[in-house]
């Protein structure tokens, strides 16, 4: 390969193509470089990355005092993987750099993404700007970590941005804008696509909670608006002694496809100014002349733009991301500017919710509510209308439900283990769970599978004890202090509390052998290890296939009103039975 520092002459032609660098392995390009003569020195540099460091450079291009250096650059089908990285850097250089078919995986910016500088102290020629054209570009997962930038432009740029880019930076900590434009005596312009659309931009998190907005987007001073940007459709030149945004308003276009992090509101604020235009003094304005003018000010139309994403204030939370899409309306805010805005509709974080941050939360146990993004999806709503408390048992995590930044925290629960998140008040068991009869618990059994031998046993011995229990009374010689006409009141008084209780039925057949089989159970396993304790603490269970907690209650109650029913018509009998003697 060539060396990674050529010095060469005037207008340069360079291609740059094939890359790969992995921070790995360190491996990185092949290019190919031409020179043209000119008068004037230029210090090229590509490929030029410390592999120790893991940083990458692919063209960096400084001027060296060259009043009329010219860059022609194409750089395609790259591949970076994770590292640190800057694809073009240029300071003093005018020209075209086409960078195309960039896949940028996992990666941190050396200092920005891209950086050009122009300013016009630099160059003799005002007329000549440099232009970048940005196609098929993604950066997926990237960081913009303190001090950096995406994209830095300053004096004479443009830059054009297709639609097909992405950029997705799964984190932001920058104090400084995602995309910057400086402006020098002329300024750099953030130009359309073919598709005149914006491209997307998205940020997913904010590794130190900020108080103060991210920007993702500054323009301190804009060119003036007889070109067409990504902002706004071509204005026809005139002059504007006072900026009235009235004059221009019907030429601005709504931001579209840029999305702020969970609990983040989205501003776009656009801002006329007015800027002395010297081509108004020119034919046929002729604003400065005293004999024939045509027009009386010298100043044109000029903007400023801002997009940025404002968190919720300590304490309030929101899982919503503020965003942009052309359906929301540019509304005015007094004479000289118009503002696009998606609030992200942060609420007082409620007691039952931990706050730890403007989208993270961590929820106590004994609730249940739906998920939170799916929530902030409606309007009208209360935190008494979502957070619920739940049934005895039902929401008992071991690891209470978590959010951080939006996104749920794996192996995090609003429920008793095997039981479905799902579910309204985690009524349900997951998936291949049933419940046991004793605990009430959901333990993984299909409801395909087999009854367990543990389960017939029961029923047997339940269905052996009832029958000699009735056979006993039945029995018995009736006297006249006989207790059965108690027995079958309270019978049915304790039947009449199963329905107006969440508790279990309260037969003494039934739940008196449950209660004495889960005394049995909890005794036999208070020795037992972490792992048993943690499917619910049970050597014994009672579980039927495909059974839900609310068919065990339900089995409890019919148990009862069977055994209290059987044991009323069997008094009734004896009963008839004695009168007929």
């Amino acid at each position: 390969p060539s060396p990674d520092q050529q010095e060469l002459f005037g207008s340069v032609s360079v291609t740059v193509s094939n890359i790969f660098f992995q921070s790995s392995s360190g491996q990185v390009i092949d290019y190919l470089a031409n020179s043209v003569q000119a008068p004037y020195q230029l210090s090229l540099h590509v490929s030029n990355y410390a592999a120790a460091e893991s940083t990458m450079k692919v063209v960096n291009v400084d001027s060296e005092g060259s009043p009329s250096a010219t860059l022609f650059a194409d750089i395609r089908n790259g591949i970076i993987q994770g590292g640190s990285v800057q694809v073009f850097q240029s300071s003093g250089v005018n020209g075209e750099v086409q960078i195309s078919h960039l896949h940028v995986n996992g990666s941190m910016f050396s200092t920005s993404f891209l950086s050009a500088q122009l300013y016009d102290g630099d160059v003799l020629d005002f007329s000549s700007r440099l232009k970048i054209g940005l196609n098929n570009t993604m950066c997926q997962s990237c960081c913009v970590q303190k001090g950096d930038r995406l994209v830095h432009l300053g004096g004479a740029v443009d830059i054009r941005v297709n639609a097909s880019c992405h950029f997705d930076l799964s984190s932001f900590n920058s104090t400084e804008p995602a995309i910057q434009l400086n402006a020098g005596v002329t300024s750099p312009s953030l130009l359309p696509s073919s598709e005149s659309s914006w491209f997307p931009l998205l940020v997913h998190n904010v590794p130190d909670q900020q108080e103060e907005s991210l920007m993702l987007l500054s323009i301190d001073e804009g060119g003036y608006m007889e070109t067409s940007t990504l902002l706004y459709l071509p204005v026809q030149l005139q002059s504007l002694a006072q900026p009235d945004v009235s004059e221009v308003e019907g030429n601005l276009l709504p931001a579209s496809e840029w999305t702020c992090p969970f609990g983040y509101t989205f501003a776009y604020t656009f801002q006329l100014k007015t800027k002395y235009n010297p081509v108004l003094e020119e034919p046929p304005y002729f604003c400065g002349s005293p004999i024939l003018p045509r027009i009386d000010s010298c100043s044109s139309p000029s903007y400023s733009a801002l997009i940025t994403c404002t968190p919720c204030p300590s304490n309030y939370i929101s899982f919503k991301k503020g965003g942009a899409n052309q359906n929301q309306a540019l509304r005015r805010v007094g004479f000289s500017s118009v503002k696009q805005e998606d609030s992200a509709l942060c609420r007082q974080s409620p007691p039952q919710l931990a706050y730890k941050g403007t989208a993270s939360i961590q929820a106590q146990a004994g609730y249940w509510f739906p998920p939170l993004p799916a929530v902030w999806q409606y309007s009208n709503w209360s935190w008494s209308d979502v957070i619920l408390a739940c049934p005895s048992g039902a929401c008992e995590p071991l690891f209470p439900l978590e959010y951080s930044d939006g996104i749920e925290v794996t192996h995090t629960s609003l429920c008793t283990p095997g039981r479905d998140m799902e579910s309204k008040l985690c009524s349900m068991c997951l998936s291949s769970y049933s419940t046991d009869l004793i605990s009430g618990k959901c333990f993984a059994l299909p409801s395909s599978s087999a009854w367990p031998s543990g389960t017939l046993a029961f029923l047997v011995f339940l269905l052996v004890l009832v029958s000699a229990y009735l056979a006993f009374l039945h029995l018995k010689p009736l006297g006249p202090q006989s207790p059965w006409l108690r027995i079958m009141v309270n019978y049915f008084s304790v039947i009449g509390m199963l329905y107006s209780s969440a508790g279990g039925g309260g037969s003494i057949i039934v739940d008196g052998v449950l209660r004495i089989l889960s005394l049995i159970s909890s005794s036999s396993s208070s020795s037992s290890s972490t792992s048993a304790s943690s499917d619910g603490g049970s050597s014994i269970r009672i579980v039927f296939p495909g059974a839900q907690p609310i068919d065990t209650r339900l089995m409890k109650g019919t148990l009862s009103l069977c055994v209290g029913t059987l044991l009323a018509v069997s008094m009734i009998l004896r009963w008839l039975a004695a009168r007929c003697r």
